[in-house]
């Protein structure tokens, strides 16, 4: 039998190297893609919304602060009559986030009093 020559040694270690570099090339591809469907908008939608499912007591944070902006809202519709000023509309703006934050903390405070006792 006849010795590999050196050029047949280097033409073999060539074609390993192409090989490996073509394996490679397709594993940067796949992960690329898997990074482009991970970043994509519904993904980072769907994690998010999988957050906020999960952590505790936030489904209370989120009545207690709709129940305040309703009363807010309602308040600045009943209290401050329809001008066209626009001292009217800062009064009725603070009016309402005055009453939106005083009836969610008090809504917070009730419920905390609750799970307390």
């Amino acid at each position: 039998m006849k010795q590999p020559s050196s050029i047949e040694n280097l033409e073999l270690r060539i074609k390993e190297l192409e090989l490996q570099y073509a394996e490679q090339v397709a594993d940067i591809k796949q992960s690329a893609a898997g990074l482009i469907d991970s970043v994509s908008p519904m993904q980072i939608l769907k994690s998010t919304l999988r957050n906020v499912v999960t952590t505790p007591g936030l489904r209370g944070n989120l009545i207690d602060t709709a129940v305040g902006l309703g009363a807010g809202f309602l308040g600045k519709k009943l209290l401050v009559k329809k001008t066209g000023g626009i001292f009217g509309k800062i009064t009725g703006s603070a009016l309402q986030l005055l009453l939106t934050n005083f009836v969610s903390q008090k809504l917070h405070q009730a419920r905390e009093d609750n799970s307390s006792e």
